[in-house]
C-alpha cells in the first residue's frame, strides 16, 4: 500500500506510525506543510531516521504580507504538491494530519479530483484549549463528514462524533496514541545508572522522586494567561507531601519555567525540594535517564475539551516505563487506566494530588502492582508496532 500523509510537523504519532508501517513492507511519504504558514520557523530538528528518506517539506513560494492572500496561495500550492505526489508515486490512499485548513482542506479537494479515499487523523482538537470557536467546530465537523475514514484516539471522542455529529460507525476507527518499544525497551533502562542520574540533579540516592515532563509554562489565549498542564495544582501539593516525607523530590524536566510559577516556588519556599531541568531530546538517554529515576509521576490538566476526550504522549512513556502516574479523572484517563485506578484525581485539587503521591510513596506493594499493569498495557495495545499494524487494517477496508 502507498500512504500519502499530509502533516504539519512531524511528531510522535507520525514517525511512530510511519516507522512502522514502513517495516511492514509498505511505502509512506510524508508532505509537511508547517512553512507555508509560519515561513521563518524552523523544522523540528529531531526528525528521526526512520523518516528522513520520506520526509517533503513544501516550502511557500513567495513571502506575502496580506496574510489572507498568502492562505490562498499556500492552499493551492498545498494541493498543487498533494496531486503531483499521488500520481507520480501512484498513491492508494491519503492521510491528512488533524482538521487544520493547512492539511484537511488541500486533501480533500485533492481526493475528490483523483478519486482516491481521504482519510482523516483526527488527532486534536483545532480550539483545544481556548473560548469554544463555533466557525472551527463546523469546519471539523464538516471534514469529518467529508472524509472517507476518520481516525480518532478515544472511544469517548468516537461517541461524541456518531451522536452528535452524525458519523457513521463504519467510518470511525479508535487509534490511541503509544510508545516505540525500540526506544523504550526495558533492557536499555537497565544499562543507565540512576545513582548516577541522582547525582547529577542533586538528589540524594535515598530520595523518592516525582517526575513530571512538559511544558512549565502559561500560554497567552483568549481567555487570558493559562496554565495549560496545571504545574501550579503539583507545586502547591509539594508542602503537604514533604510535611510527612522530607526525602521526596519533585523533578519537572521541560522547558524554561514561567516566571509566575517560580515566584510560587520562592513563596513557598520549596527551592531544595524541586529540582528543574531544560529541554532534553526525545528518546535521548538523558530522557530516559530523568524516567528511571522517579518512583512516581504526576500529570495536569487544564479543564478543556482536549484534556477530557484526547488522550497526552506522556501517559504511554511513564506507563513504559513501569511507575505509577498520578492523573486527572478525565474521560480519556479514566479509559486508558479504568475506573478503579486509585490515582485518579479532580482538576486542580493539590490536597488530594498530595494524598496520591504520599499514599505511591508508602505503598510499595500497590506501586510494584500498577507497574506491571501499566507495562503490560503497553505491551498489549499503545505501542505503534500494534496501532501501526491497526491502521493499515483500518486503510484496506477503505481502500
Amino acid at each position: 500500500m502507498n500512504i500519502l500523509y499530509i502533516i504539519s510537523k512531524a511528531g510522535p504519532r507520525v514517525r511512530g506510525f510511519t516507522k512502522y508501517i514502513r517495516k511492514q513492507g509498505h511505502r509512506v511519504i510524508l508532505l509537511d506543510t508547517h512553512k507555508c504558514w509560519f515561513p521563518l520557523q524552523s523544522i523540528d530538528s529531531r526528525v528521526s531516521e526512520e523518516i528522513s528518506g520520506v520526509l517533503k517539506i513544501i516550502n511557500p513560494p513567495f513571502l506575502l504580507k496580506n496574510i489572507k492572500t498568502r492562505a490562498l496561495i499556500s492552499l493551492a500550492n498545498i494541493t498543487e504538491f498533494i496531486i503531483d505526489e499521488a500520481l507520480s508515486n501512484n498513491i492508494d490512499v491519503i492521510i491528512s494530519y488533524n482538521p487544520h485548513i493547512n492539511t484537511a482542506l488541500p486533501s480533500l479537494i485533492a481526493s475528490n479530483i483523483l478519486r482516491i479515499p481521504w482519510v482523516l487523523d483526527y488527532a486534536d482538537l483545532v480550539a483545544i484549549y481556548d473560548t469554544y470557536d463555533y466557525i472551527r467546530s463546523a469546519l471539523e465537523i464538516f471534514f469529518c463528514k467529508k472524509a472517507h475514514g476518520v481516525i480518532v484516539l478515544t472511544k469517548a471522542w468516537k461517541r461524541v462524533l456518531e451522536k452528535c455529529w452524525g458519523i457513521p460507525k463504519y467510518k470511525i476507527s479508535v487509534l490511541p496514541n503509544g510508545v516505540d518499544l525500540e526506544i523504550f525497551c526495558i533492557n536499555k533502562m537497565r544499562t543507565l545508572n540512576s545513582e548516577i542520574i541522582k547525582s547529577k540533579l542533586g538528589i540524594d540516592s535515598n530520595d523518592n522522586v516525582v517526575c513530571y515532563t512538559g511544558s512549565i509554562s502559561y500560554r497567552k489565549l483568549k481567555r487570558g494567561l493559562v496554565d495549560l498542564q496545571n504545574v501550579r495544582s503539583l507545586i502547591e501539593a509539594i508542602p503537604y507531601v514533604v510535611r510527612k516525607h522530607s526525602n521526596v523530590k519533585f523533578l519537572l524536566c521541560g522547558f524554561k519555567i514561567d516566571r509566575k510559577l517560580y515566584k510560587l516556588i520562592e513563596y513557598l519556599n520549596l527551592q531544595d525540594f524541586i529540582r528543574i531541568t531544560g529541554p532534553y531530546v526525545f528518546g535521548s538517554d538523558e530522557h530516559l535517564g530523568y524516567l528511571k529515576i522517579a518512583d512516581v509521576f504526576w500529570m495536569g490538566a487544564t479543564r478543556s475539551y482536549a484534556m477530557e476526550y484526547f488522550d497526552r504522549f506522556k501517559i504511554y512513556e511513564y506507563m513504559a516505563v513501569g511507575k505509577p502516574v498520578i492523573a486527572p479523572a478525565t474521560i480519556s484517563m479514566r479509559e486508558i487506566l479504568g475506573d478503579t485506578y486509585p490515582f485518579l484525581v479532580k482538576y486542580e485539587d493539590s490536597s488530594e494530588i498530595a494524598k496520591c503521591i504520599i499514599q505511591a510513596i508508602e505503598d510499595k506493594s500497590l506501586r510494584e502492582e500498577l507497574s506491571k499493569k501499566l507495562r503490560k498495557k503497553i505491551e498489549m495495545k499503545y505501542n505503534w508496532k500494534y496501532l501501526a499494524s491497526k491502521l493499515l487494517s483500518f486503510l484496506s477496508k477503505i481502500t
